[in-house]
């Protein structure tokens, strides 16, 4: 599960659909806190606060990617192409 949940994150850090500012804000907030907490005297845990950000990416990050909630741990063929269509009925 946390390997999945850490493997997720990293496809949509990857994810050209994802906003660089996202990716940018997740990566400064929570990467900067785990590394150098700005108040060192506050209850939180540095696991707290990755696991609370990350939430808030994923959650961020999909809705940018449309991805929907586990589409983005399934193999995709990288040939396919993603269409709608339409039926049109025969006069």
């Amino acid at each position: 599960m946390i390997i999945r949940f850490l493997k997720t994150i990293w496809e949509l850090l990857k994810d050209k659909r994802v906003r660089l500012s996202t990716k940018l804000i997740y990566i400064f907030s929570v990467g900067l806190y785990v590394i150098a907490p700005v108040v060192p005297y506050l209850p939180f845990d540095d696991l707290f606060v990755f696991i609370v950000g990350s939430l808030v990416f994923l959650k961020i990050a999909r809705k940018e990617a449309g991805y929907s909630k586990d589409s983005i741990n399934k193999k995709r063929d990288k040939g396919a192409i993603d269409v709608e269509g339409k039926i049109v009925e025969d006069e």
